[in-house]
């Protein structure tokens, strides 16, 4: 065989492998982002599913309505988590209602991981945002007047507060934090730990500090599979009746 005929037989079996490789690859890259899309889909299905629950017309959607504006803003940070963090690193839990006392307490969303608890309330308001932590209620400015709502922070408070029996972890570990969608704009300036969504994304990343171990986590989260309710019409009801109940006695 001459030197040229081994040359080109070489080059042959180099690109033929070549070619393997890539083609090994690419199914990865397309197998990854597939199942990050099937997992947004999931998240996507379940929240839907509750709400065809509610009698929503998603055919033709109130876009108005409570029902389809908070459904908008949950999928807006579900996106985000799954786009953007690491989820073997972080673990996320949407829609998450526990059993609290004689009641529920209904987080949007909460991110564990060895950097700590996030505990995240989403607002999908437009218009001028007025209001502090310590205030009851803060106020949305629209065109047709002001409406005041509750304060984000006493809801997350409520929800920590619910944490901390629920898994026996009373300390530093935990954060607070209120994401309001894009639209909102806060003339006073926006309270500490009030993020707009990548912000929001941004901090999560920022702490480095580790502070739960391993098997921290994973105790973490079979608790809350254990405790949690299933994300449905009803459990959303009775959420809500328990809360109006609390708000009528005051």
């Amino acid at each position: 065989m001459s030197i040229a005929i081994f040359r080109k037989l070489k080059n042959i079996v180099f690109l033929f492998f070549l070619v393997i490789l890539l083609f090994v690859f690419l199914k990865v890259v397309v197998a990854f982002f597939l199942k990050g899309s099937r997992s947004r889909k999931n998240e996507f299905q379940k929240t839907k599913d509750k709400k065809y629950d509610s009698g929503v017309d998603w055919d033709i959607p109130d876009t108005n309505s409570s029902e389809f504006k908070g459904f908008e803003g949950e999928q807006i940070i579900i996106d985000l988590l799954y786009r953007l963090l690491d989820r073997k690193k972080y673990h996320f839990f949407n829609d998450l209602t526990l059993p609290e006392n004689e009641g529920t307490t209904q987080i949007d969303h909460l991110i564990v991981s060895e950097h700590g608890i996030f505990i995240i309330e989403t607002k999908n308001m437009k218009g001028l945002i007025f209001g502090n932590p310590y205030q009851k209620t803060w106020t949305q400015c629209l065109a047709d007047g002001k409406h005041p709502f509750q304060n984000p922070f006493r809801q997350n408070y409520k929800h920590k507060k619910c944490l901390e029996e629920l898994l026996k972890i009373e300390s530093d570990v935990y954060f607070e934090v209120v994401v309001f969608i894009e639209r909102a704009n806060f003339p006073k300036g926006r309270p500490d730990y009030v993020f707009y969504p990548k912000e929001f994304i941004q901090f999560v990343k920022s702490q480095t500090k580790k502070v739960l171990s391993d098997n921290e986590i994973d105790m973490i989260l079979s608790v809350i599979d254990a405790s949690r309710l299933e994300p449905s019409f009803e459990t959303d009801k009775r959420h809500k009746a328990y809360v109006n109940s609390l708000l009528n006695e005051k």
